[in-house]
């Protein structure tokens, strides 16, 4: 069994995973440069940050932001538990970069995972895998998550995540009411421990359980394929689901950029 503190890592480590998955996938970039990493897909709607910092002085720090400024890195910085120095959000603030809306780092143990009950007549859940499901399930993560609305987004995610999804690395899920797509989630293993992402449902479908029922499922194969834990990033809206079916909050997770134009 994973210990504690190594499973608050697999907070950042999970997410670090799938992005150089992605990166492989799809032909884009990832580098490790000493104090940092950075990915950069080859799709505008995601796969764009800066990562794993370990800086190690102000003049380490100035460097990267004026990287960023520059463009020749991407304007996202991601911060988490392994991120040093400790003290990195006032630092990136005093160097002009923003705040965007944090989330919360979540854990779950076996022993701690209620199943959620399904939803009522009507729901039914795809994995999607070809076309008209992947655009479904792009399009939905595209607007809601990325605020990146329309067909284009939608096939810009669906095309990035499709080699993924085909060789077995991510899991997607896709829920349906009355044949409207309406609900998705996403399963990621690494090193036995499983990252559950993308999961959104259209605003007019809240609180009818739709979320709460694809994230179950998700941590359902999980276990079934042998993890021993799951994590994930929740957001202030979707923490208190989670927390339904068991997972518990650990540590802030922060994002930085820069203001547009600068």
């Amino acid at each position: 069994m994973i210990d504690g503190d190594e499973l608050i890592r697999q907070i950042d480590l999970n997410r670090f995973a799938l992005y150089r998955s992605l990166a492989d996938a799809c032909g884009g970039r990832y580098e490790t440069l000493g104090d940092y990493s950075f990915v950069d897909s080859t799709r505008e709607v995601w796969g764009h940050a800066v990562f794993g910092l370990n800086l190690k002085d102000k003049e380490a720090l100035s460097s990267l932001v004026a990287r960023i400024k520059s463009g020749e890195l991407p304007n996202m910085v991601n911060i988490g538990p392994t991120s040093k120095p400790a003290d990195l959000e006032p630092l990136l603030a005093a160097q002009g970069m923003r705040a965007l809306p944090h989330s919360t780092g979540m854990i779950l143990r076996q022993a701690d995972f209620v199943s959620a009950p399904q939803p009522g007549p009507g729901f039914s859940v795809t994995l999607p895998d070809i076309d008209p499901e992947l655009s479904d399930w792009g399009g939905l993560i595209a607007e809601q998550l990325f605020h990146k609305p329309g067909p284009l987004h939608a096939a810009d995610f669906a095309a990035l995540m499709q080699p993924l999804i085909e060789s077995g690395s991510l899991i997607g899920y896709l829920g349906y009411q009355d044949g409207i797509p309406v609900a998705t989630a996403a399963l990621f293993i690494h090193h036995g421990v499983g990252g559950l992402y993308f999961v959104t449902t259209h605003p007019d479908y809240r609180k009818r359980g739709f979320g709460a029922a694809l994230s179950s499922m998700a941590v359902e194969e999980a276990f079934r394929l042998g993890c021993s834990a799951l994590i994930l990033h929740a957001s202030e809206l979707g923490q208190s689901v989670y927390a339904r079916i068991g997972f518990k909050p650990v540590c802030p997770l922060a994002r930085y950029s820069l203001p547009a134009g600068e």
